[in-house]
Formats: C-alpha cells, sequence, structure tokens
C-alpha cells in the first residue's frame, strides 16, 4: 500500500513539474514577444528620420500596441487557467499528501506574476507618456 501511494506521489509530481514548466515557458514566451514588439515601437518612434517612416510607424502603431498587450495578457491567462483549473487536481493532492498548507508556494507565485506583468506595466506606461 505505501508503495502505491509512493507511486501515485511520483506520477503526480513528475506531472505537476511538467505542467508548471510548460506553462510557465508559454507564459515567458509570450512576455518575451511583448517586449520585443515594445523595443521595436520605441525604436521606430525615436528613429523617425523620413516621412516614409513617420507614415508607416503611424499606420502600424496600434496594432503594434494591440499585439504587444495581447501577447503579454494571453500569456499570463492560459498559464493562470492552467494552473487554477489542469494543475489545481494535482497540486491539492500533493500539498495534502506532504502535509503543506494552501499558502505555501505563495511568494514563488507573486514573483511569477510580478515578472509577467512587466510587459503590460511597460505597455501602459508607454501608452499614457504617448497620450500626454
Amino acid at each position: 500500500m505505501a508503495n502505491d501511494n509512493r507511486d501515485i506521489f511520483n506520477y503526480r509530481l513528475a506531472r505537476s513539474r511538467t505542467r508548471e514548466t510548460s506553462t510557465l515557458t508559454v507564459a515567458i514566451v509570450a512576455a518575451s514577444a511583448s517586449l520585443v514588439l515594445l523595443v521595436l515601437y520605441v525604436q521606430a518612434s525615436i528613429q523617425v528620420d523620413t516621412q516614409s517612416k513617420a507614415m508607416l510607424l503611424a499606420k502600424y502603431q496600434s496594432t503594434i500596441v494591440i499585439s504587444g498587450f495581447l501577447f503579454a495578457a494571453l500569456g499570463i491567462a492560459y498559464r493562470e487557467i492552467t494552473v487554477n483549473t489542469i494543475h489545481k487536481e494535482d497540486e491539492d493532492w500533493l500539498r495534502q499528501y506532504l502535509g503543506l498548507n494552501e499558502r505555501c508556494g505563495i511568494t514563488r507565485e507573486i514573483v511569477i506574476l510580478t515578472m509577467l506583468l512587466i510587459p503590460i506595466i511597460a505597455w501602459s506606461t508607454i501608452l499614457i507618456l504617448s497620450a500626454v
């Protein structure tokens, strides 16, 4: 019986860590894509030296901004939906098996979300400054 529980524990732990790693990877790639768009946007805004570049930037400005926000927001949404639905059952079982409380890992979650929110904060700052 103890071996069965240990096998279940190992299976759930492996499944949980794999899912956590993959969702975090998707969210980080989305945040990185958002930051790449932000850099391109800022660089294009600074280096507008001809009329054609200015027209091109004006034409695609809203597309770049919307894409940047969407990459960042959808990355966070994907991770949070996955962690709080599919991933929740395994995490709850593992916490119960190990005798951990619900607050275990809250600091890690705060750090991860803060890092994933950086692109949204950056885009918000750009939008606020461009509106002024």
